[in-house]
């Protein structure tokens, strides 16, 4: 049976932004101050040991409460809290059965103060823990060439017209190794999560109006991160680069890409 791994993060204080990162991959920010809280499996983000959680806090300008985010907002009052934590089997929703690293702050009731940053290295070996390709093939990188930046670009631009004429089966294959890990990683069956993807496609793309936002390739932007193996490609403004946009209603769904080199070639693989 593999162990499942879930990343808790809950800020219940105003005027605090929280960054958190795993393995040197940005997994959380909240840059307004608004109180946050949320829990991310993060299995496909592990590895089999000498894991990184790191967590950032820098002041933010007073956006004032919201009832979204007062109902959003922990019990626990004026904390902040962070943890890394192995599932309980036994629970129906995600519960710890054990701790792998956790910050709070305060943890006396004092002001929380900003900025701080703090770090945690897991030493522990997660024995039931698959590998993924991630970690097991990508390339380290000390670089990125212009043709590297470009032939992430046309994966990344093939991707959004394959999805925005619908020809699904094309654009699953362009992110067949980002679903086979997380199949891996979560103890998936494939096929039920390709179809569960399918699906979901399939539904965003029935919307009356959706309109596919392709950006140009100089408006792209290209981070190395997690261990010099991974690069996240998204707009200059941070969104992310596959962008789809229903005008009328105001709303946008936003498809995350991040690249690895394996075997010579740019594969997404979250």
């Amino acid at each position: 049976m593999i162990d499942r791994y879930f990343l808790e993060v809950s800020v219940n204080v105003r005027n605090v932004a929280i960054a958190v990162t795993l393995n040197g991959v940005l997994l959380v920010e909240e840059r307004e101050g608004r109180g946050y809280r949320e829990t991310l499996p993060v299995n496909h983000w592990l590895k089999r040991s000498n894991n990184l959680l790191q967590v950032t806090l820098t002041s933010a300008r007073s956006v004032g409460s919201s009832p979204a985010a007062q109902d959003s907002a922990p019990a626990k009052k004026n904390q902040v809290e962070v943890t890394l934590f192995l599932h309980d089997t036994k629970a129906e929703t995600p519960k710890s059965a054990l701790n792998l690293a956790q910050f709070v702050r305060p943890s006396n009731g004092a002001p929380i103060s900003a900025p701080h940053a703090w770090s945690q290295s897991i030493a522990t070996t997660l024995q039931n823990l698959p590998a993924t390709r991630l970690w097991q093939y990508a390339t380290p990188l000390d670089g990125l060439s212009q043709q590297d930046r470009q032939e992430m670009s046309a994966v990344v631009h093939l991707l959004g017209r394959s999805l925005s004429q619908k020809r699904l089966e094309e654009a699953f294959q362009l992110m067949q190794i980002r679903y086979l890990d997380e199949a891996t990683a979560q103890d998936k069956d494939p096929l039920r999560l390709k179809n569960a993807v399918l699906k979901l496609w399939r539904d965003m793309l029935a919307a009356d109006g959706i309109q596919y936002r392709e950006a140009p390739a100089d408006q792209l932007k290209f981070q190395i991160m997690g261990e010099q193996n991974l690069v996240q490609v998204c707009r200059a403004d941070g969104s992310s680069a596959l962008k789809f946009e229903l005008p009328a209603e105001g709303l946008s769904y936003e498809i995350p890409t991040y690249f690895a080199l394996i075997s010579k070639r740019w594969m997404i693989v979250r």
